[in-house]
Protein backbone atom coordinates (compact mmCIF):
# COMPACT_ATOMS: atom_id res chain seq x y z
CA UNK A 1 0.00 0.00 0.00
CA UNK A 2 2.87 2.61 1.02
CA UNK A 3 4.78 2.05 -2.65
CA UNK A 4 0.55 2.78 -4.53
CA UNK A 5 1.10 5.86 -1.97
CA UNK A 6 4.00 6.62 -3.13
CA UNK A 7 3.05 6.28 -7.13
CA UNK A 8 0.22 8.90 -6.44
CA UNK A 9 2.48 11.98 -5.16
CA UNK A 10 4.45 13.93 -7.76
CA UNK A 11 6.42 14.53 -4.26
CA UNK A 12 8.85 11.81 -4.63
CA UNK A 13 11.42 12.11 -7.31
CA UNK A 14 11.49 9.75 -10.06
CA UNK A 15 14.13 8.40 -12.04
CA UNK A 16 15.00 10.61 -15.40
CA UNK A 17 14.43 7.57 -17.69
CA UNK A 18 11.19 5.85 -16.28
CA UNK A 19 8.99 6.14 -19.00
CA UNK A 20 11.52 3.60 -20.73
CA UNK A 21 11.74 1.29 -18.56
CA UNK A 22 8.08 1.40 -16.47
CA UNK A 23 6.61 -1.26 -18.53
CA UNK A 24 10.14 -3.73 -17.95
CA UNK A 25 9.56 -3.32 -14.01
CA UNK A 26 5.95 -3.81 -13.74
CA UNK A 27 6.31 -7.23 -15.95
CA UNK A 28 8.99 -7.91 -13.50
CA UNK A 29 6.74 -7.43 -10.24
CA UNK A 30 4.30 -9.07 -11.93
CA UNK A 31 6.20 -12.11 -12.73
CA UNK A 32 7.27 -12.24 -9.46
CA UNK A 33 4.13 -11.78 -8.18
CA UNK A 34 2.55 -14.85 -9.75
CA UNK A 35 5.54 -16.91 -9.20
CA UNK A 36 5.27 -16.68 -5.42
CA UNK A 37 1.90 -17.50 -5.67
CA UNK A 38 0.62 -21.42 -6.85
CA UNK A 39 -2.89 -20.56 -6.39
CA UNK A 40 -2.89 -16.94 -8.14
CA UNK A 41 -1.01 -18.65 -11.18
CA UNK A 42 -3.15 -21.74 -11.41
CA UNK A 43 -5.81 -19.34 -11.58
CA UNK A 44 -4.61 -17.10 -14.28
CA UNK A 45 -3.05 -20.14 -16.39
CA UNK A 46 -6.87 -21.39 -16.20
CA UNK A 47 -7.54 -18.34 -17.75
CA UNK A 48 -8.32 -17.88 -21.34
CA UNK A 49 -8.71 -14.69 -24.25
CA UNK A 50 -7.56 -11.49 -23.07
CA UNK A 51 -7.38 -9.91 -20.15
CA UNK A 52 -8.79 -6.74 -18.91
CA UNK A 53 -6.89 -5.48 -16.29
CA UNK A 54 -8.16 -3.20 -13.19
CA UNK A 55 -9.11 0.32 -14.63
CA UNK A 56 -6.05 2.91 -14.50
CA UNK A 57 -5.25 5.34 -17.51
CA UNK A 58 -6.46 4.22 -20.71
CA UNK A 59 -2.92 3.23 -21.89
CA UNK A 60 -1.57 1.69 -18.40
CA UNK A 61 -4.62 -0.26 -18.46
CA UNK A 62 -3.97 -2.22 -21.65
CA UNK A 63 -0.46 -2.66 -21.13
CA UNK A 64 -1.05 -4.05 -17.68
CA UNK A 65 -3.65 -6.57 -19.37
CA UNK A 66 -0.88 -7.32 -22.45
CA UNK A 67 1.63 -7.95 -19.20
CA UNK A 68 -0.59 -10.58 -17.75
CA UNK A 69 -0.99 -12.04 -20.58
CA UNK A 70 2.42 -13.00 -21.52
CA UNK A 71 3.10 -13.77 -18.11
CA UNK A 72 0.22 -16.61 -18.33
CA UNK A 73 1.52 -17.35 -21.38
CA UNK A 74 5.18 -18.07 -19.62
CA UNK A 75 3.74 -19.96 -17.19
CA UNK A 76 1.84 -22.42 -19.86
CA UNK A 77 5.16 -22.62 -21.99
CA UNK A 78 6.59 -23.65 -18.51
CA UNK A 79 3.86 -25.96 -17.88
CA UNK A 80 4.43 -27.63 -21.09
CA UNK A 81 0.69 -26.42 -22.26
CA UNK A 82 1.32 -25.00 -26.02
CA UNK A 83 3.80 -23.16 -28.12
CA UNK A 84 3.24 -19.46 -28.48
CA UNK A 85 4.38 -17.55 -31.16
CA UNK A 86 6.95 -14.77 -30.95
CA UNK A 87 3.82 -12.80 -31.88
CA UNK A 88 2.28 -12.84 -28.60
CA UNK A 89 4.75 -10.83 -26.89
CA UNK A 90 5.78 -8.66 -30.00
CA UNK A 91 4.27 -5.34 -27.69
CA UNK A 92 5.79 -5.91 -24.39
CA UNK A 93 9.84 -4.94 -23.50
CA UNK A 94 12.06 -7.83 -24.16
CA UNK A 95 12.56 -10.32 -20.51
CA UNK A 96 15.26 -9.38 -18.59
Amino acid sequence: MEAWRLGQTRRVRMRSDWEKVKASCMLRAVRAKFAQHDEAREELVATTGAIRAPPSTADWQVTNGLIIERIREEFRLTKGLYHATNATFRHLPKNR
